[in-house]
């Protein structure tokens, strides 16, 4: 019930500093000479607006800067759409190439001409609406009525929720966010850049003969996670040498009893970057996943994916793919 409060709170605050933000911009002119995207997502969110940020670098004819979370960077590693990469510290804006600014200094000197919000936090709206600089601003409060959402959904039927969260995929709604026009076919395919080069341990894996089948032993959510059980089994089923485990160091400790009890198991929890996972799939057979990065990083390898939504909506988070996808919610 906190959370549900605060949530409550984020969202009004969100309201009310995106609309002060538009009330400045009702006399600015649209200008595409230099946007700014902010995607202050999560990783696999920010995987599902790299069409949104596609489109953007496309109508301004040049790549763009993007501010994000540390985290999601390699996400954008490799993006010929993205130029300059920023990423939020404390109360500061920092980059790999350019050191840090406060958040002040940053929209108040950065000539930006129009910001793309895809998801900005309370605190970030507020100083941006405070800015002494006047931008073009696109906002999508989509993210914070989803998240409010999420806490009450226990109110309502399950009907409900789907008519509340709509039938359209969150990476459509990012690219129809955009107030350009573009054509109706424009792919809305997520994508991500393999590696420059690979690991030790990765270009050993790949020099075994052998059609692997990729299970993602992490994921936030306990209720979209995979127990160990059910991985285990996934593995006697599928034959113990051809299943590759990834995840992140925090699934190390997991991922180390399935492999004494599956010897011939390879496990590459915590070894791999994302990008290097992301290869890893495009050359896989088959990827196994709940909803999470991993998921949508499969589906945007081509790789036939079977994904495990738990409580989440397929309709609007569900994984966007070319290959064969199975959904489980």
């Amino acid at each position: 019930m906190n959370q549900t409060i605060h949530d409550m709170f984020d969202f009004m605050e969100v309201l009310c500093w995106s609309g002060l933000l538009r009330l400045k911009n009702r006399c600015r002119r649209l200008s595409w000479e230099s946007p700014l995207i902010i995607a202050m997502a999560g990783i696999g969110d920010l995987l599902l607006a790299t069409p949104m940020i596609k489109k953007v670098s496309e109508i301004s004819g040049r790549p763009v800067h993007v501010l994000t979370t540390y985290a999601a960077i390699p996400v954008l590693e490799g993006n010929p759409h993205v130029d300059k990469i920023f990423f939020m510290e404390k109360n500061a804006v920092r980059s790999l190439s350019l050191g840090f600014r406060t958040v002040h200094e940053f929209f108040d000197k950065m000539p930006y001409s129009v910001i793309i919000s895809a998801r900005s936090s309370p605190a970030l709206l507020r100083k941006m609406a405070l800015s002494g600089r006047s931008v073009f601003w696109c906002g999508n409060p989509l993210y914070e009525r989803l998240r409010l959402m999420t806490r009450l959904r226990g109110w309502y039927s399950e009907d409900y929720r789907r008519r509340f969260y709509g039938k359209m995929h969150m990476a459509r709604l990012l690219l129809d966010m955009v107030p350009a026009p573009f054509p109706e076919n424009n792919p809305t395919m997520p994508f991500m850049f393999p590696p420059v080069t690979l690991s030790t341990a990765l270009a050993d894996l790949l020099k075994k003969p052998k059609g692997y089948t990729v299970v993602h032993v992490g994921g936030k959510d306990p209720m979209r996670k995979m127990t160990a059980e059910v991985i285990s089994g996934i593995i006697a089923g599928l034959g113990e040498d051809r299943v590759v485990l990834v995840g992140g160091p925090e699934d190390a400790i997991q991922a180390g009893k399935l492999k004494n009890r599956h010897p011939k198991l390879q496990d590459m929890t915590g070894r791999l970057s994302l990008n290097e996972v992301f290869f890893l799939l495009k050359h896989s057979d088959a990827c196994i996943a709940p909803d999470s990065l991993v998921m949508h990083m499969a589906a945007a390898a081509g790789t036939p994916l079977v994904a495990l939504m738990g409580n989440a909506m397929p309709e609007t988070y569900g994984p966007l793919s070319t290959a064969k996808s199975i959904v489980l919610s």
